[in-house]
This record gives C-alpha cells, structure tokens and sequence, in this order.
C-alpha cells in the first residue's frame, strides 16, 4: 500500500513486479529510493517507456550492488511476516 500510495499506475507496475521471485524485495526498495505511486509510474512510462521488465532488472542489479545490510533486513522483515 505504501509504494502504491493510491496510484493506479503505481498499482499496476506492482502486481507486474509480483512476477518476480524477489518482489518483497524489490517493493522494500523501491519505497526506500522513494519511487512510489505517481513518481513509480511516471518513471516506467517515461524513463524505460512502460518496458517494466527492464525497470524491475535494473532495480534488481541496484539492490545485488546496494547494501547488503538493507537486503538482509528486508529478509528479516519478510520472514516474520510470514511466521
């Protein structure tokens, strides 16, 4: 809900980033980077010109070269989640 942030453009490149087995935590970054809703969208649309694949390998290279203390974290976060 956070990164939707009441956008349906947003909403609709999170379902498609739910593909993706990382997705918790590709969401955790993209509101950590703070692209969320309209901002989200506006990015896709324009900047990679709605090819959401490509924007969700970019994020996922970001995230493999980021700080491997926000992934671990994001984990943990997930983990309880689900316990």
């Amino acid at each position: 809900m956070d990164v939707m942030d009441g956008n349906p453009g947003a909403l609709l490149i999170i379902r498609r980033l739910m593909y993706f087995a990382p997705w918790h935590l590709l969401l955790h970054h993209l509101k950590g980077q703070g692209l969320t809703g309209s901002r989200l969208w506006q990015v896709v649309k324009d900047d990679y010109g709605h090819v959401w694949t490509q924007f969700a390998h970019d994020q996922l290279a970001q995230i493999c070269q980021g700080d491997q203390q926000e992934i671990d974290a994001a984990k943990l976060r997930a983990a309880y989640r689900y316990n």
